[in-house]
């Protein structure tokens, strides 16, 4: 983030969100090979998304993220979160402070 009063809040607000189980802390690795790096997620399962044209919804999991914990994350990049593991899929949504990706899990 480029306003560090935004930083600050929005790194309070997940540690808020950690403490009061809304968040978890899980591991980011950005792409194969690359370390594994500590960050805090908001997970949100069964979201329904609907189509242009479609009156049917698809079920999907979205994971949020502070851009200061995982920068700009690409389709392939993988959040572990205990014995859980989720694949980015794409990116829905990105701000200075926030990204939301449509991801699937896999194995882990």
């Amino acid at each position: 983030m480029t306003n560090p009063w935004l930083n600050e809040f929005a790194g309070l607000a997940a540690d808020t969100f950690l403490a009061v189980g809304i968040a978890d802390e899980a591991s980011f690795v950005a792409h194969a090979g690359a370390t594994a790096v500590p960050c805090r997620v908001m997970v949100d399962r069964d979201v329904e998304a609907f189509g242009f044209d479609s009156r049917v919804a698809a079920r999907m999991v979205v994971i949020g993220a502070l851009v200061a914990d995982v920068g700009s994350p690409r389709r392939g990049a993988a959040f572990v979160i205990g014995s859980e593991r989720f694949v980015v899929d794409a990116v829905l949504d990105a701000d200075e402070g926030m990204v939301r990706m449509q991801v699937h899990e896999e194995a882990a």
